[in-house]
């Protein structure tokens, strides 16, 4: 009986909570008919980058914010995809990705154990104008970090084990990619846009381009590209700018500068013609979906279009932007689609992509062009 009553109590108790759930949740699916008002704007105030140049050419950038413990440092050698040889495509980005994979004194194991005792982290990758290398430790920790960085990026061994584990690596992601409607189009979109010019092939390589790629290939890159004048230090987080400049001119302060001049590499940009379309259709009988991608020739980062382009891409792109608002919400026929802009250094591309039902690949590609023109 008292268990009885126990139970009715908790019932009555719990009946007005229910429905103060209920109220509630009907109250939250009931839609604004106004948008809040702003909020009143807030100040924003960034820290001052300090910037030096060693005598050996390297660029030394100190950012610094001390409201933790921690310290990233970033060294950019200003190289990338856009050096690779015509026919090694993928030979920046795999000798970027090499770098903690071994030294002249470290194995990659023991790279991996040294940042790791140090409650660091470190890591390696290259872009298409860009390789870089990035550590981040706390602040009491930085020497040591430092010392590992500098070793890395100015001693690699490029050890014929670990070019073949990466050149594994590199073909398997790009069976996989080759496997997908959707980088299948990126890789002919890019081909058709840029041509032969160097951002005309993917980043990692081809099949046939990755196998290609030797270890002297690999050697010559570094030595021609990963020198103190063609990169940049940049060190932000909890470091005041005299103590950067003294741990860059300690690690990198004897980096040689070698006496030949850095290569003059330029990619030109290549002119469509606007009044001309293209329609390619890659037949992919397997493919659960299809993939619809629209690309034409964009703008760099020096265009005076750059923040113009940006404004402009954010109407049609982003949830309520013209073509997802067409394209998902009106008729459901995607998850999402969005454009972007890709600014590089010397050209660019503009996209707009979409992945639906292979029935509905005709539709969804009418609405893009649409959208888009």
């Amino acid at each position: 009986m008292k268990s009885e009553r126990f139970f009715n109590m908790r019932s009555f108790l719990l009946f007005p909570l229910a429905l103060l759930l209920l109220a509630s949740s009907a109250i939250a699916q009931t839609p604004q008919a106004t948008p809040p008002p702003p909020a009143a704007p807030r100040s924003v105030q960034f820290p001052k980058p300090v910037e030096k140049t060693l005598a050996n050419g390297l660029r030394v950038i100190v950012v610094q914010r001390s409201e933790m413990p921690l310290v990233t440092a970033q060294v950019l050698v200003k190289s990338g995809g856009e050096v690779d040889p015509t026919d090694l495509a993928g030979a920046a980005d795999m000798t970027a990705s090499l770098l903690t994979r071994g030294t002249a004194t470290r194995s990659a194991t023991q790279i991996a154990e040294a940042v790791e005792a140090l409650g660091g982290s470190i890591a390696s990758g290259g872009g298409w104008d860009a390789s870089t290398i990035t550590t981040s430790v706390m602040t009491s920790r930085i020497d040591p970090a430092f010392a590992i960085l500098a070793d890395v990026i100015r001693n690699p061994a490029f050890k014929d084990e670990e070019i073949e584990r990466s050149r594994r690596q590199a073909l398997n992601n790009l069976r996989v990619a080759l496997g997908t409607p959707g980088s299948i189009a990126r890789f002919v979109a890019a081909r058709v846009v840029f041509r032969d010019a160097p951002y005309g092939h993917p980043l990692s390589g081809t099949p046939e381009s990755v196998p290609r790629i030797k270890r002297d290939d690999i050697l010559k890159l570094h030595d021609t590209y990963y020198r103190p004048d063609n990169a940049i230090l940049v060190i932000g987080g909890d470091v005041a700018p005299q103590d950067g400049f003294a741990l860059a001119q300690k690690y990198f302060g004897d980096w040689p500068k070698p006496a030949t001049a850095l290569p003059n590499a330029m990619v030109g940009n290549p002119v469509g013609d606007a009044n001309t379309r293209r329609v390619l259709v890659i037949d992919k009988p397997d493919a659960g979906q299809t993939a619809v991608l629209l690309a034409r020739t964009g703008i760099n980062r020096t265009s005076p279009d750059y923040f113009r382009g940006i404004v402009a891409n954010a109407i049609l792109s982003g949830y309520s932007g013209r073509l997802n608002w067409e394209i998902r919400v009106k008729r459901g026929l995607s998850y999402g689609a969005g454009s972007g802009f890709d600014m590089r250094r010397w050209s660019g591309q503009f996209t707009a992509s979409v992945q639906t039902k292979n029935e509905s690949g005709a539709e969804v590609a009418s609405l893009t062009l649409a959208e888009v023109s």
